[in-house]
């Protein structure tokens, strides 16, 4: 069973620390549009994970956090969408976050993504 886009983007909150849900530092919108980058990004790197719903990637919104819409990919590949997130959302917000970390994120996540140890 995949995880609910909703699920993801809660993760991405925690790892950000922006779980004050009456003072989000990031959108809704950020995040889904952030996702749908990282979602692309794999597409790119593993285009074979999205066998399961006919090599299709469709482009979220803020909409598919309230209607239970899974991810496309299999649970085995969260935490990496997450990390995807999660980096790309420090990346442009150099000015809080040293760009490090962000690449950081971002190496972990696509070196998980081409199964190199």
């Amino acid at each position: 069973m995949a995880r609910e886009i909703a699920t993801v983007i809660k993760q991405a909150r925690y790892q950000l620390q922006d779980e004050d849900a009456s003072n989000y530092r990031y959108a809704d919108e950020r995040l889904v549009e952030t996702l749908n980058m990282a979602l692309l990004d794999i597409w790119r790197l593993r285009s074979d994970l999205f066998l399961a719903v006919d090599w299709t990637l469709a482009e979220y919104t803020v909409a598919n956090l309230i209607d239970n819409t899974e991810l496309p990919i299999d649970d085995t590949y969260f935490s990496t969408v997450v990390k995807l997130i999660v980096g790309y959302v420090q990346l442009e917000n150099d000015s809080v976050t040293p760009d490090g970390k962000a690449a950081t994120m971002l190496g972990i996540a696509r070196t998980e993504l081409q199964g190199v140890a």
